[in-house]
């Protein structure tokens, strides 16, 4: 058959060859890469929680649960215990500048605002007993939310960036610590407020039964959503900023290291700097930044009551977090290295309501498994853990992030 009777010259049947075969390259490749991904393991290979909000972390230890597993359990905000207290400090909104009313309202104080906040490091039990502890300074008992009287606390408004909130004062012995501590460390004070601290700072905790909503415009596609294996998703969040998770991946953060020390080698960066609550291994890097959902199944420990069925959660990932200032920090040292934040924003870019952010990690909820529960039935998330070496699967995926173009160099 002539190429003339069907149509087709010569050149039309080349280019119609070439562009099959790259199709069937391409589906040969998306076979590939599938294929790759069902092979590779994924799991949890570190847990942290951040007790007071901005303060240091703690890593998830055996040491801390006195467990055979390392294994830590989840509650109504996320993983327990994280970020569920908070400093602030006193701050005057203007109502109306023609009645000049104004609204006492209470803003946390993160390192943005002071970096000497970096300098406290709580120390925590497994049931929530909070002690803090800071250089030069005895440490001082905060104690168990848990055996708090409310009734006998204030409760306060708190502003956490532009979410309205509520906190229990634990008081002024506390306070008056945190401002012996703040100002001390405080870069900005004057030699009067470090030797003669004025009454500044307060600790607060989440109120019992108060709830703090996540952003609407990231989670209306779950809220009241279930299904045969899924219970509501938890909604709600302590003092963190926006979520209860940061998910990360330890590829993700090898490679941001080696590009960080192709320019300033005598930089090093630990997980810890970027505060995530769940890190993930056997990724490649940057793979996080195609998840939509994963589920993690638990196995309870031997410490864990025998009566216990395996567990598990969904994880949404439902946002690339945006990085701030406070990555240019060494959490131990507190030295500045504006190379980290600077290396992200060249080749990690992306807008976020409005603003060109630099991003690592991704901010996540969870819902629980239906089938997973004990009894099969609708329990309570304190029935829920997370443990080193729980297995991790992805369950959906979406195109990966456009990042912008790389900016120009910073240092």
């Amino acid at each position: 058959v002539s190429t003339q009777s069907t149509g087709f010259d010569r050149s039309s049947l080349s280019t119609l060859l070439a562009l099959g075969a790259a199709v069937g390259t391409c589906y040969l490749t998306y076979r590939a890469l599938s294929q790759h991904q069902k092979q590779k393991k994924y799991s949890i290979s570190r847990l942290f929680i951040y007790p007071v909000k901005s303060c240091q972390g703690i890593e998830i230890t055996q040491e801390l649960t006195k467990s055979e597993r390392i294994v830590w359990p989840l509650d109504e905000f996320g993983l327990k215990f994280d970020r569920r207290w908070v400093i602030v400090k006193k701050k005057q909104i203007i109502q109306s500048q023609e009645t000049e009313s104004k609204e006492e309202i209470y803003q946390y104080v993160g390192p943005k605002m002071e970096t000497a906040v970096l300098n406290i490091r709580p120390l925590l039990t497994a049931d929530g007993d909070l002690t803090l502890t800071a250089p030069e300074f005895p440490p001082i008992h905060v104690g168990r939310p848990d055996l708090l009287d409310v009734s006998k606390c204030s409760i306060l408004p708190v502003q956490i960036y532009s979410d309205r909130t509520q906190g229990v004062d634990l008081g002024e012995e506390v306070g008056r610590w945190l401002d012996q501590v703040l100002f001390k460390y405080s870069s900005t004070a004057s030699p009067e407020e470090k030797a003669n601290p004025p009454r500044t700072y307060h600790l607060l905790t989440t109120v019992p039964s108060h709830t703090r909503d996540l952003d609407h415009n990231y989670v209306s596609h779950l809220q009241n959503k279930t299904s045969e294996e899924t219970l509501p998703a938890v909604l709600n969040v302590g003092f963190a900023d926006a979520f209860p998770f940061l998910v990360a991946c330890d590829s993700s953060l090898e490679a941001l290291r080696k590009k960080i020390q192709e320019k300033d080698p005598k930089v090093d960066i630990t997980m810890i700097r970027f505060r995530p609550n769940i890190i993930i291994r056997g990724s490649d890097p940057w793979e996080e930044d195609g998840w939509s959902e994963l589920e993690v199944n638990h196995l309870p420990s031997k410490s864990i009551s025998s009566e216990r069925s395996e567990t598990g959660i969904r994880l949404h990932l439902v946002k690339p977090c945006g990085r701030c200032v406070a990555t240019t920090l060494n959490p131990e040292t507190l030295e500045k290295s504006l190379s980290v934040l600077g290396t992200l924003k060249q080749f990690r870019s992306l807008p976020i309501e409005g603003e060109l952010s630099a991003i690592f990690g991704m901010n996540a909820l969870y819902q629980p498994l239906r089938s997973r529960v004990m009894g099969n039935a609708a329990q309570s998330p304190n029935e829920l853990y997370l443990s080193v070496g729980d297995e991790v699967r992805i369950i959906k995926e979406h195109p990966p992030l456009q990042f912008e173009q790389p900016s120009a160099e910073t240092n």
